[in-house]
């Protein structure tokens, strides 16, 4: 999780890295600015088409460069010295330097043209019509034109440089030849590195890289997990199907538009190892445009079309369910096209992103406005999509910036003597923490290792069903799990204390399961 550093009044407040993410720039030159309380409309990019990745300074949230992978554009819009030429026009993202002050990768991915060529020939319409024997028989045909369909590369700038216009020092070095076009970056649980994560063409294999103080390390980390991964259509690699959550401990990736296989896994960003997964099904699922989790990783929301019948779905997944509940369909539909009397406003067939404000912004492809996830934690409706959120004399096209790793955290700070709580919820009459919770834990874990006088109480709680004696019991048994996972991690026991209240300090009202599921929580108070 992101280290919260000291700083007067005994406050463990955002790094300064939280307005790296405040600028954006999408399709023809559009934009937003989220240096306000409301975001601003910009319209003065310079570029159309697919993903545009851009970072500011990390206190004052100006615009410091953007690049669509093939050039790169500084904060008056011009292009920095040698910054043409770039290998990247499918997908890119921007990454910090740790601890080197005004340097920044770019990691990006760039298509043999040669081969798109040869791809094109094949009848791509077939595979989701034809026999299974014959869906190998493609299969096979594509490893043979498809193995160096995809190239990633890494980019080194340094906005030190001519006055603060910048320059690209280092260009175009290859880092793998056979990839998909898909990349995401986690911020490491030390609060200054982080992990690039991407995966390998026609395989289960993950790749994933440390950039720390040293830079780039070339020793990356290999994930064999999940299904084999064949291959998306070549219309479709500039689309970012691997995607982490703003906690760092989700990563979601599709299988294929044709497979209609959805995997979550779980990614421990200590590590950087990738481990247990869930795998979710579509029926007829064609195209995959967007997804997003929601800022307390709790929520997944995929964006589907189904061109054939030109009908559009938003779904949200619960992530907080058992995993045999996550994968029951039909319920869970955000938004749903009227097919036969279909208004081209509500069409959203582009990228989803999570922004500071903890709203999930939504393209729409040929439309000129951008659609908005108002409240993303929220269940179904609650929820509350806006069609229309921002308009623009421009389409806004069908790609957002990969900027998750550069957003604020959206939890409470810790704060010295004031409690204050994690995503850590329980199942009813439960006290075992989810798998994918202990990640959440980490920047605790690192703050008590690095303020060795400090000490912890954990405090569980329950919702109301049961009699009080057994929640009171329950409650403290969640508390005590918690404390077992930090005392695994090398934290001294006799730092930590453990306290049950059962069901007598509720932050919600018991009368529904969705509230109920946000009382069984455990809360954090430092001293």
């Amino acid at each position: 999780m992101i280290f919260l550093f000291f700083v007067l009044f005994l406050t463990f407040n955002l790094p300064a890295q939280s307005n790296e993410a405040n600028i954006w720039y999408f399709g023809n030159g559009n934009g937003l600015d989220f240096n306000q309380d409301t975001p601003k409309k910009l319209t003065n990019g310079l570029f159309s088409g697919g993903t545009i990745s851009t970072i500011c300074d990390a206190n004052s949230g100006n615009l410091l460069f953007y690049t669509d992978g093939m050039s790169v554009i500084n904060h008056i819009h011009k292009v920095v010295k040698n910054g043409n030429g770039l290998l990247g026009h499918a997908t890119n993202v921007i990454v910090p330097y740790p601890q080197k002050k005004g340097f920044y990768y770019i990691f990006s991915v760039s298509i043999d043209d040669t081969k798109k060529s040869e791809y094109e020939k094949l009848d791509t319409t077939k595979l989701v019509k034809i026999s299974e024997n014959y869906w190998s028989k493609m299969v096979a045909k594509y490893d043979t034109v498809n193995q160096k369909t995809a190239r990633l590369y890494y980019h080194l700038v340094d906005m030190n440089k001519n006055n603060g216009l910048g320059e690209v020092i280092l260009k175009n070095q290859l880092m793998y030849k056979s990839v998909r076009a898909d990349l995401t970056v986690a911020r490491h649980a030390n609060g200054k590195d982080f992990w690039l994560i991407t995966h390998e063409f026609m395989n289960n294999h993950f790749r994933v890289y440390l950039i720390n103080e040293k830079g780039l390390q070339d020793n990356f980390l290999m994930s064999k997990i999940g299904v084999k991964l064949y291959t998306d259509d070549m219309a479709r690699l500039e689309h970012k199907h691997i995607k982490i959550s703003a906690n760092f401990n989700h990563l979601y990736l599709v299988e294929s538009r044709f497979a209609n296989v959805i995997q979550v896994f779980k990614f421990d960003n200590k590590t950087g190892k990738i481990g247990d997964f869930i795998t979710l099904k579509e029926k007829d699922l064609h195209y995959l445009e967007g997804l997003e989790f929601s800022p307390d990783g709790s929520k997944l929301y995929l964006n589907f079309i189904y061109y054939n019948e030109e009908k559009w779905q938003i779904k949200q997944y619960d992530l907080n369910l058992k995993e045999n509940e996550i994968l029951k369909n039909g319920k869970n539909i955000l938004f749903k096209s009227n097919q036969k009397n279909f208004n081209r406003d509500e069409m959203f067939n582009g990228d989803m992103q999570l922004a500071k404000d903890g709203k999930i912004y939504i393209t729409k492809g040929g439309v000129n406005s951008i659609g908005v996830i108002e409240n993303p934690n929220e269940i179904l409706d609650k929820a509350k999509l806006n069609f229309t959120a921002y308009s623009y004399p421009q389409s806004t096209r069908n790609y957002l910036a990969n900027i998750t790793h550069l957003l604020p955290p959206f939890y409470d700070s810790i704060k010295i003597g004031e409690s204050f709580q994690r995503q850590i919820l329980f199942d009813t009459q439960k006290s075992d923490i989810k798998t994918w919770h202990t990640p959440i834990l980490q920047d605790i874990i690192l703050f008590l290792n690095q303020n060795k006088n400090t000490k912890i109480t954990i405090i569980g709680h329950t919702d109301n069903e049961g009699n009080k004696e057994n929640n009171q019991k329950l409650s403290f048994q969640r508390a005590k799990s918690v404390a077992d996972y930090i005392i695994s991690q090398k934290i001294d026991k006799n730092r930590i204390k453990i306290e049950g209240l059962g069901d007598t300090k509720p932050i919600v009202e018991n009368d529904n399961e969705e509230n109920k599921t946000k009382n069984r929580r455990v809360e954090f108070l430092i001293e």
